[in-house]
């Protein structure tokens, strides 16, 4: 009887693994009639063994209907246990196949394994777009430029083709104002307090311009969000207060280009600008000097930095202060007292409101970081102001 009982169990275990197989019918069948499945020799199993016959014959006239197990294929991943298990996901293709090979109405949708179509539709169009600024070598803007005389290299490869070539001129800007209050230049908050009420004073045009102010030591804090009324920029300005010992320079940097600024950089939406007043140096940051840079560059925001100090001296944050300017775009000024305020920002705003814009495909779509470098191919001695790259998205 153990080995009847023993067979009898078994017996169960495989007609339910083939009945799985079959279809949802079977199983529901083999829900209702399958016997108590416990032990072999408990009494129930001999109590239900009637319970047998009528499940063989329910496997008797259901074979036929569904036919002999399905043998799984070799090119399927059951029929071959050598093959490592993976993952495939169904996409969606509008094909250019004729509508008479489809059936009305439907979608198809082919799996990635599957061979591509001959035909695929994609609506990506990669464009890097690049605003810049020529000046000659006494400092002077110049504004009568033409595609010719540029030459773009992406990588060290030149642009073959340029989409877009134009020239804007008082544009509206989005301008974060960004003052380091920490101990390290308790000697020249004051300076940086005026300057910036000068730059809101000849600078800021409330009707077409938009700013916020932040302040940073140890910590950063947003005393005025972005706006174009000068008088609540003002105001904001005389509540602000010394913060901390430490200077956390790379970390505002980061956030402040996380505030209101335009997401694309084009012309009708303004020219988005990060002003600095700093010393440049940097003491309690997370965030380092090229992912600050790193990401101006992603939000096309130029930055240009204010320190006040005197000419000929020594300042190692000004090597800082070069390089957030350089490679985005921006320029870096030295005022050695309120009396060079105008002429800075008599040249800040003219480089600010007058750009070159241009675009292109990228040389070598490539993802990731590109270097970027523009060069005149003129006659004359040139200085470019333009970020020093950007990063491709692939699609």
């Amino acid at each position: 009887m153990q080995v009847l009982g023993a067979n009898c169990q078994q017996f169960v275990t495989d007609t339910g693994n083939l009945l799985e197989k079959w279809g949802i019918l079977p199983r529901m069948l083999w829900l209702v009639l399958k016997p108590y499945p416990g032990l072999a020799d408990e009494p129930s199993v001999r109590q239900k063994f009637c319970s047998f016959r009528v499940l063989l014959r329910v496997a008797v006239v259901c074979f036929p209907l569904f036919g002999s197990p399905l043998n799984a294929s070799p090119a399927s991943p059951a029929g071959n246990n050598n093959t490592p298990e993976s993952t495939e996901v169904a996409t969606v293709e509008y094909s250019t196949s004729p509508p008479s090979l489809r059936e009305p109405g439907s979608l198809i949708l082919r799996n990635t394994s599957a061979a591509a179509p001959g035909y695929t539709i994609r609506r990506t169009a990669p464009e890097v777009r690049l605003q810049f600024s020529a000046a000659d070598d006494r400092g002077r803007l110049i504004t009568d430029l033409s595609a010719g005389d540029i030459r773009i290299l992406d990588d060290q490869v030149p642009v073959n083709r340029i989409r877009q070539f134009s020239r804007a001129e008082d544009l509206p800007l989005r301008i974060g104002l960004l003052l380091d209050v920490s101990d390290s230049v308790h000697r020249t908050i004051s300076g940086e307090k005026l300057a910036t009420q000068m730059f809101l004073d000849r600078v800021m045009r409330p009707l077409s311009d938009r700013a916020f102010l932040m302040g940073f030591g140890r910590d950063m804090q947003l005393w005025q969000p972005a706006t174009g009324d000068i008088p609540a920029l003002e105001d904001a300005l005389q509540r602000l207060q010394q913060s901390g010992h430490a200077t956390s320079l790379y970390d505002s940097v980061f956030y402040a280009c996380l505030e209101d600024f335009p997401r694309s950089n084009a012309v009708a939406q303004g020219q988005g600008i990060l002003l600095l007043f700093s010393d440049g140096e940097d003491t309690a940051s997370l965030h380092t000097l090229a992912e600050a840079i790193a990401l101006a560059q992603r939000r096309e925001i130029q930055i240009y930095a204010v320190s006040i100090h005197r000419r000929r001296a020594f300042a190692p944050g000004d090597a800082v202060l070069r390089r957030l300017a350089d490679e985005t775009g921006g320029q870096l000024y030295v005022a050695s007292s309120e009396k060079d305020f105008s002429e800075v920002f008599t040249a800040m705003e003219t480089q600010m409101r007058s750009q070159y814009y241009v675009s292109f495909p990228p040389g070598r779509p490539t993802p990731g970081f590109h270097d970027l470098r523009i060069e005149t191919t003129t006659s004359r001695s040139l200085r470019i102001h333009a970020r020093q790259g950007y990063y491709f998205d692939a699609p």
